[in-house]
């Protein structure tokens, strides 16, 4: 047999080896806190094992928020607990007088992404028990935040095919069903109803009039809309307006139209199941003062 055919499996495994001998010693040696790209990384190749991880974690400390999605990362990636309490002490110590933590949401900067926290939706149980994520940390987020969808049996019917033990599936089952809280900074824009107002139809229109100066940022789940001033002075109702409320499930249409107002509008996000159908869009208003803006957003359920 061709001796190169019979070292490539060897020098194949040898490579592998060394990638992981260099990633331990990196994670060894470092002198920085821990990324939460470096403890996926670790978690992903499977070394340094996750108590000596733990252990590193406890004493270099970590660099990043230990917000509700860097969570559900290190859940998906098969964290367990001594690492994820390591962590969560370090996230602690870092918060405490004359640590160096950094605000858990991105100041405003042209196109900035805020990060909140809310209820689990169905799409994130499912993703979470299909990547073996810890059951009873997972019923400790379905506790601690709630579900987004009301509970059925088959539904948990659905989660118990999917892997979800007695215990999670009596937390989901008792879970409270809400909204997702207010981020800070974000006001309700108070709405009107229109004179054609139904909150059973499947198609609707949403008018938001809002004075804007400089830029801000408008967010939309059911009958809520809240508003947030992204730079120039505070943005103000002018007189918003409903014919229903937008519905929590797939949209066959969502059409945005403005109507008013002398600078642009960015659709952020589509509604979807994935964020608990809320849409999110962004006002730029390019000269000083503010300007009036009008926004037709018409949509139809599937």
């Amino acid at each position: 047999m061709n001796r190169k055919l019979q070292f490539a499996p060897y020098a194949r495994w040898l490579g592998t080896q060394l990638l992981l001998v260099a990633l331990a010693i990196s994670l060894a040696v470092a002198q920085n806190p821990f990324t939460l790209q470096q403890v996926l990384a670790a978690l992903k190749s499977g070394n340094p094992a996750q108590s000596d991880l733990a252990r590193q974690v406890s004493e270099l400390g970590i660099s990043f928020v230990l917000d509700r999605s860097a969570r559900e990362q290190l859940l998906s990636a098969g964290a367990k607990p001594p690492l994820l309490e390591a962590i969560e002490k370090s996230d602690e110590a870092k918060r405490t007088p004359g640590g160096q933590s950094g605000p858990a949401v991105t100041v405003f900067s042209g196109e900035a992404v805020t990060d909140d926290e809310g209820p689990l939706t169905r799409e994130r149980i499912l993703a979470a028990l299909q990547s073996k994520a810890d059951q009873a940390l997972l019923a400790g987020l379905v506790s601690q935040y709630g579900i987004a969808f009301p509970y059925t049996p088959e539904l948990g019917r659905e989660f118990q095919n999917a892997g979800a033990n007695p215990a999670l599936l009596a937390m989901i089952a008792t879970a409270t069903v809400g909204a997702s809280p207010i981020p800070e900074g974000f006001v309700t824009l108070p709405l009107a109803k229109a004179r054609d107002f139904d909150g059973a139809q499947a198609a609707g229109r949403l008018d938001i009039r809002l004075y804007v100066d400089g830029a801000a940022e408008v967010r939309i789940h059911g009958n809520s809309v809240i508003y947030k001033s992204l730079q120039g002075q505070e943005s103000r109702n002018a007189g918003s307006e409903t014919t229903g409320i937008l519905p929590a499930r797939a949209l066959k249409k969502l059409e945005i139209t403005k109507k008013d107002g002398r600078g642009t509008f960015v659709l952020m996000q589509q509604p979807t199941a994935e964020n608990n159908f809320q849409a999110m869009l962004r006002i730029y208003d390019p000269k000083g003062g503010e300007d009036r803006y009008h926004l037709r957003i018409l949509w139809e359920a599937e």
